[in-house]
């Protein structure tokens, strides 16, 4: 839908080119109608300064006005003359009446033609004046244009007005398209990792404030890009330096404790640090993915997905807690990051293995020109009101936090990030087998 709308600044052409022939057209109407207005008037006016003079001169020669008419030359008047002696008759046959005035009628013939009609009582009839007939475009446009100078300039001044209108809005409306858009690249080039690039500020606003709101922003990612990388790099080391102290004093203790009791501490000791080492692994590999800096999550190149999927199919049916069933069709040459997908479908995969009851089932289906892959399970399922709430990190539907009963609630927060890091979806609904299914959405290369 948002592909059939415009884009901004042809929206904003369009209304500058309507609003200039919206304004010619109300201008042009208005003309017309005060040109006609004032037509009729001096046409009026006109031809009842002609009518006095008729009427008086054939008073003085005694004679009737019918003779008189027939026996006039008119040939130099813009005007035919024509007496009616019924007043009961129509002036015209299919003209328009225009107006009235004290002493006689205005009616259209045609276009750009008019006929007066004076009514005199005293010789009972009508005296008729009207224009005489002419071909007005017998005469091409320069020729009128050179006859008329009037003419030539008024077109020639509105012209003019049209050009200056036109670039008064064109030109500042072309720089702030000019601007946005190269604010678009920059933050464009920022979103792909390019934590350097910053907005040209130019004079003008509002895109001036946007600029420099737009850099303010970008130095402060960058330096938090910055100090979480130099985290990423100091908790591994930090955290496992005292944990191998303890992994090594508790092999020390072990050698000098013999009692049943005591082994069963030692053991839950080493237990303790294996949780703590694999929390820290997660967590740096969380953050890791959700970083802004957008770097691939390893240097390998991509793999085809049919491969992938394979690969890690074979592992979880040799290493797997409950058997896995699957149904892989032909797919589309999608290639995708083998160690994010890894992430991604592991932790699925995991996940459904540690609730399931009795099978798992990995599934893929060509989508268009993209494939799903489904991870279903037969265990208990989600209920609707937490289906948002397991993908946030520490989120677990029991209250557990051990390892054996429910992992530490990391697993499905890596999988949405190793989804979103390979431009993938992944939702959660109702398997068939009656537990929960995890669906993976992977577009079409350069696909939205």
């Amino acid at each position: 839908m948002n592909r059939l709308i415009p884009p901004l600044f042809t929206r904003l052409y369009l209304g500058m080119i309507l609003a200039l022939i919206g304004s010619v057209f109300l201008t042009a109407s208005y003309t017309d109608s005060w040109y006609e207005e004032t037509e009729v008037k001096d046409f009026y006016a006109d031809t009842h300064a002609m009518d006095t003079l008729l009427s008086k001169s054939w008073q003085m020669q005694g004679i009737s006005p019918q003779a008189y008419i027939d026996a006039i030359d008119l040939s130099l008047s813009p005007w035919n003359a024509a007496w009616q002696d019924n007043l009961a008759a129509a002036p015209c046959e299919g003209c328009t009446l225009m107006t009235s005035f004290e002493g006689g009628r205005v009616y259209q013939l045609e276009e750009f033609r008019y006929l007066s009609a004076f009514t005199h009582l005293e010789e009972g009839g009508r005296l008729l004046l009207y224009d005489k007939e002419f071909d007005e475009f017998d005469e091409d446009l320069m020729t009128v244009l050179e006859e008329d100078p009037d003419v030539a300039s008024t077109l020639m001044l509105f012209a003019l007005m049209l050009s200056a209108f036109g670039a008064v809005l064109y030109l500042p409306a072309r720089q702030l398209q000019r601007q946005i858009r190269q604010l678009a690249h920059t933050q464009e080039r920022f979103g792909r990792g390019a934590l350097g690039a910053r907005a040209l500020v130019p004079r003008s606003e509002p895109v001036r404030q946007l600029s420099k709101g737009f850099n303010r922003m970008a130095d402060a990612i960058s330096r938090s890009v910055e100090e979480s990388r130099v985290l990423a790099q100091a908790v591994p080391h930090e955290l496992r330096t005292p944990l191998s102290r303890i992994q090594l004093a508790n092999g020390l203790l072990r050698k000098q404790c013999d009692k049943p009791e005591q082994v069963e501490l030692l053991d839950d000791i080493d237990n303790y640090i294996e949780d703590m080492d694999q929390l820290t692994q997660q967590v740096l590999t969380l953050f890791r993915l959700n970083s802004p800096d957008r770097r691939p999550c390893s240097e390998q190149p991509d793999q085809p997905l049919s491969q992938v999927l394979e690969q890690r199919l074979q592992w979880f049916q040799q290493t797997g807690t409950l058997p896995v069933r699957a149904s892989i069709p032909p797919l589309p040459p999608i290639e995708v990051n083998p160690t994010c997908f890894r992430l991604l479908l592991d932790n699925l995969m995991s996940n459904a293995q540690r609730y399931g009851h009795s099978q798992v089932r990995l599934s893929a289906e060509p989508c268009g020109a993209g494939v799903r892959v489904h991870v279903d399970e037969d265990g208990q399922g989600i209920p609707n009101a937490d289906r948002r709430r397991i993908f946030i990190p520490f989120s677990r539907l029991d209250s557990s936090r051990t390892q054996a009963t429910g992992g530490l609630g990391l697993g499905l927060a890596i999988a949405q990030a190793a989804a979103h890091r390979l431009g993938a979806t992944l939702s959660v609904g109702d398997s068939d087998l009656g537990g929960a299914r995890f669906t993976i959405e992977i577009p079409e290369p350069g696909g939205d």
